[in-house]
């Protein structure tokens, strides 16, 4: 299995600090932990986001690159 990489929505579920939290995915409602510096100064907890979603070969996923939606 290849490693895939895909576009996703979702909303800011909760925050466990500055940098790290939940994010509840749009359509499948998986939840996916993040970490991406200064988070809880850029976004807002139930906040629409968009982000990548990165699955390697054993399943294990990585979320990168969350920002907000084009509007």
């Amino acid at each position: 299995m290849a490693v895939t990489r895909e576009e996703k929505t979702g909303v800011i579920e909760s925050f466990y600090d500055v940098d790290s939290g939940v994010i509840r995915e749009n359509g499948t409602n998986a939840t996916r932990d993040f970490f991406q510096p200064g988070a809880q100064t850029q976004f807002i907890q139930a906040e629409n986001v968009v982000y990548i979603l990165i699955t390697l070969p054993n399943n294990r996923t990585i979320v990168q690159g969350i920002g907000k939606p084009p509007q």
